[in-house]
């Protein structure tokens, strides 16, 4: 049976190179005898990496919504504000499951690179700062549920509890663009010490 060949041919500098490869066997030749083929090679931390980046990316966009809308949330009246916390009852518990989910990819993720001591502190850190971001912000939030009666009641001293609530998102926000910067540099560290 024939061999199938792919070739192509490439300008390297001044002169011209005609690489092929054969199909079947995935051996790579060049008309100069040297190929320089880069092969993409994904493993398994290399995956977790990327799944573990982007959960705490998505966890990143809820408390920066609430930070870029914290002077309109002032402006609100108390009915009005009451209103806008029930209509968004429904992403609180999607971010809740992304919430969970970054904290386990986080956890795997520390265990994958232990044997990288930066890398593994940095993973630590960011899921102590996501922790301290989602205490401080479900502390609160059970706290104005219980006070509005599931966000149908203006409570007594209402414009002290609006900041109390709105001052608890841009602290959520503040720990989780840490906690997402720090877990990107675990995954920068583990790469450069893989790479080295």
């Amino acid at each position: 049976m024939a061999s199938r060949r792919h070739s192509m041919s490439y300008c390297v500098g001044d002169r011209q190179v005609d690489v092929s490869k054969d199909a079947d066997s995935g051996h790579v030749r060049s008309d100069t005898g040297i190929a320089h083929v880069a092969y993409l090679q994904i493993t398994a931390i290399d995956l977790l990496a990327f799944l573990t980046a982007i959960s705490v990316g998505v966890c990143l966009v809820n408390p920066l919504v609430g930070l870029f809308e914290l002077s309109s949330m002032f402006s609100l009246s108390p009915s009005q504000y009451l209103m806008v916390q029930r209509a968004q009852r429904r992403a609180i518990s999607f971010f809740a499951v992304a919430i969970a989910a970054a904290s386990f990819l986080m956890l795997a993720y520390a265990l994958a690179v232990w044997p990288v001591s930066l890398a593994f502190s940095l993973s630590m850190a960011a899921c102590l700062c996501l922790a301290a971001a989602e205490f401080i912000y479900w502390g609160v939030h059970r706290w104005m549920v219980v006070a509005t009666n599931r966000w149908t009641v203006v409570p007594d001293k209402f414009e002290l509890a609006r900041k109390k609530w709105e001052y608890a998102k841009v602290i959520r926000a503040g720990f989780t663009l840490v906690a997402f910067v720090t877990i990107l540099l675990s995954i920068t560290a583990a790469e450069v010490t893989r790479t080295v």
